[in-house]
């Protein structure tokens, strides 16, 4: 029999089995990843000739605002906004004092349900536009630092291999060599630690707006902690702490060895619990499978760590690299498979989305480096393991296959290495689905009247589309009686609009919009002016604009638009 397949081993199949179900339930409940800024009040470079109330901001889905808000600039540049902001669902407002006439600007910054900040800012003006530093004043707050967006990177990369280093170097104690010394493990575990605890006030100084040393007061703490990457941090860095603990306790018995080993499955799929797969659609699917991938790689990679370290005068036993090597094929195919479920669910059938966004090219990166570990890897599996038995075809002496095996073993670190490093980059992508649109976007509109408007906008990027509108009375007739169609779009960040066009007739209630330019990305509000001989009907939706083939998109720091 395997010694996999030995009575220890239900017990750790039941201590996965058990963590992975207790992280799914600690994971919130959320929906889709990275919130779009659907409309504000008042709207977008809109003057309007009474001061309002308040401000609202309409986002694609809920978002939190633990560690952000709105801030509203006055002409003159000093704050309007009153008594703080509030979200209900997907909406966010604050009440301003905007009496005095000229511009105003309006800063904002939220987190999305996936626990990723996004911010952006935006005009209007009451009665009159004006010159004067509310647009500096507003710009600067929801303007990014570009070093705290570097450090964080570099933060969740570090975690990333000491996790997998700690998590799999645990794994591979308890699985696959039970008794023998673990190597590194203290380093990977602090590096861990470290890296969580930077990760943890670099979030919240990027999703506030905050300088670094500002995010240790106890209230910006709190609010971290209350949102959902820094919840999720918070988990992260106790079963961290928890796993030195059990660590330490390993030589108590093999009951401690198993606890030791549970410990590192629920850190290792604790990695989940923020970031896209807690934001997918099928959460339920998609979060179990993701928290199962983070397992596998540290099955791998830290059992690579501990064959990478071990002393070459003192090679480890056939029956364990046999063991290992089961172990990382086994980890492998559930790599691939998962991999590819994650990759379809952000990016779906969509060469666009692979090919022309960072998250469909990393991914494809990621993917590269993974088959060109493959042949390291099996030229160990099918030569260099069965030479340490004395069983390799080409009669490599058992004296040479470890050196030579650990050198393999070397580079596939080195390459496992970096798709942790592009892993770390992809989680804080947005994801491709987010940025590619259906070949065109199309939906049905009530009017006013009682008919309706069918619309077509096509291809639904930045750039130039062609719009098709039909139009029925409320017997469901085409609509023969238009005298003239006109239609204007405006987006709401960075402020673009109205833009007008006029459509030429193309038969009995269809109009033809031939050459609609859409300069940005986002999500674009139409208004249809539908005029009859002696009435006008109005007709209003909304399409999303995915970027161009260049990749055009809206900049916050130079539009005064969103970004994430």
């Amino acid at each position: 029999m395997h010694p996999l397949l030995r009575t220890r081993y239900p017990v750790h199949v039941l201590l996965v089995a058990t963590c992975v179900a207790l992280l799914a339930l600690l994971a919130p409940a959320v929906a889709s990843a990275h919130a779009l800024l659907e409309g504000t009040s008042p709207g977008t470079g809109e003057t309007v000739q009474d001061a309002p109330a308040r401000v609202t901001l309409t986002f694609s889905e809920h978002v939190g605002l633990e560690l952000g808000g709105i801030k509203v600039y006055g002409p003159d540049g000093k704050r309007v906004d009153r008594g703080g902001s509030t979200s209900k669902d997907a909406t966010i407002s604050s009440r301003v004092r905007a009496d005095a006439p000229g511009t105003y600007a309006v800063s904002w910054r939220v987190i999305s349900a996936d626990g990723h900040p996004i911010r952006g800012a935006f005009l209007f003006s009451v009665q009159r536009e004006s010159d004067g530093t509310a647009i500096d004043m507003a710009r600067a707050a929801s303007k990014g630092s570009r070093t705290l967006d570097i450090a964080f990177g570099i933060a969740r990369g570090a975690y990333l291999l000491g996790l997998l280093a700690a998590a799999g170097g645990v794994l591979f104690g308890a699985w696959i060599a039970p008794g023998t010394r673990l190597r590194w493990i203290g380093w990977a575990l602090l590096l861990t630690i470290v890296s969580s605890v930077a990760g943890f006030l670099l979030d919240a100084a990027i999703a506030g707006g905050y300088g670094l040393s500002e995010t240790l007061d106890v209230d910006v703490l709190r609010a971290q902690a209350g949102s959902v990457y820094g919840r999720a941090g918070l988990i992260r860095i106790a079963l961290a702490v928890a796993l030195a603990v059990a660590v330490a306790l390993r030589s108590r018995g093999r009951a401690a060895v198993h606890v030791a080993g549970g410990v590192a499955v629920a850190l290792a799929a604790a990695q989940s619990l923020s970031g896209h797969a807690v934001a997918a659609e099928h959460e339920w699917i998609r979060l179990p499978l993701d928290m199962l991938h983070a397992v596998a790689a540290a099955a791998w990679i830290g059992g690579l760590v501990q064959l990478a370290a071990w002393r070459s005068g003192d090679p480890p036993t056939h029956a364990v690299v046999r063991r290992y090597s089961a172990v990382a094929l086994a980890s492998v195919v559930v790599l691939v498979l998962t991999g590819i479920y994650a990759a379809w669910d952000e990016i779906g059938f969509s060469w666009d989305g692979l090919l022309d966004t960072t998250y469909g090219r990393l991914v494809l990166a990621k993917s590269a480096l993974l088959v060109a570990t493959m042949p390291l890897a099996n030229r160990n599996r099918t030569r260099h393991v069965p030479a340490l038995a004395g069983g390799d075809d080409d009669a490599t002496p058992a004296a040479e296959a470890w050196p030579r095996l650990r050198r393999y073993v070397r580079g596939e670190l080195v390459l496992l290495v970096l798709i942790i490093a592009a892993t770390a980059w992809l989680v804080q992508s947005v994801p491709a689905r987010n940025q590619v649109a259906p070949p065109f976007r199309d939906g049905t509109v009530k009017l006013a009247s009682g008919g309706t408007m069918n619309f077509t906008l096509d291809p639904a990027r930045a750039g130039r589309n062609k719009v098709h509108l039909y139009v029925f009375d409320k017997q469901g007739a085409q609509d023969d009686a238009i005298t003239q169609l006109k239609l204007d779009a405006v987006l709401a960040s960075p402020a673009i609009g109205p833009l007008e066009f006029t459509g030429r007739s193309t038969g009995p209630g269809h109009y033809s919009f031939d050459d609609v330019r859409l300069p940005y990305a986002g999500t674009w509000r139409f208004t249809a002016h539908i005029e009859h001989k002696f009435d006008e009907d109005v007709a209003r939706f909304r399409a999303e604009v995915a970027a161009g083939k260049d990749g055009a998109k809206p900049s916050s720091d130079e539009n005064f638009g969103a970004s994430g």
